[in-house]
């Protein structure tokens, strides 16, 4: 198999982990509500920071791609992602909700900018539609993923990306 399709198939997991992290406020919207006091509109606030960044971002995003590396970039954007999620696991306070969002929102706007034209590099001819399919069919993977999973995780235990539930 060539180191290409091998590459696709990281993208494809990290992708798939970034629509996973996106999910987490929807898919326990019910545990965000009640430990923080909050409400629809806020948790839809929470929601929607995560893809903010990308309008801010467009253009230096794919400036520093081109400065630095795509790959190394993206492995800032990787990097950023989990602070994002760490800071929220760890702090049981709203604006730390928020900034761990926006954090990891920053981080996931290096994956989809990049991560996209790596495989647009990477891939030619007819193949380009088979890797992009396949690429792009990562996210619902993802949001499946986190519908499936995160309500069913233990409260007692730290979610991840989400803060800790004591109760």
């Amino acid at each position: 198999m060539p180191a290409r399709w091998l590459m696709l198939f990281v993208l494809f997991a990290a992708r798939t982990t970034m629509a996973f992290q996106f999910q987490v406020v929807g898919a326990l919207s019910p545990l965000f509500r009640e430990t923080f006091g909050v409400g629809l509109a806020e948790i839809g606030f929470l929601i929607g920071i995560y893809f903010v960044p990308g309008v801010v971002l467009a253009f230096p995003g794919g400036a520093l791609g081109r400065r630095f590396g795509d790959q190394r970039m993206v492995l800032v954007g990787l990097g950023m992602m989990i602070a994002g999620a760490l800071l929220m696991a760890m702090f049981d306070d709203w604006n730390a909700q928020i900034a761990g969002r926006l954090l990891a929102g920053v981080g996931s706007f290096f994956l989809n900018v990049l991560m996209t034209k790596m495989v647009a590099d990477w891939f030619v001819g007819r193949e380009i539609s088979v890797a992009m399919a396949l690429y792009l069919g990562s996210f619902p993977v993802g949001i499946a993923l986190g519908l499936i999973v995160l309500p069913f995780w233990p409260r007692r235990s730290v979610p991840l990306a989400c803060p800790s539930f004591s109760q």
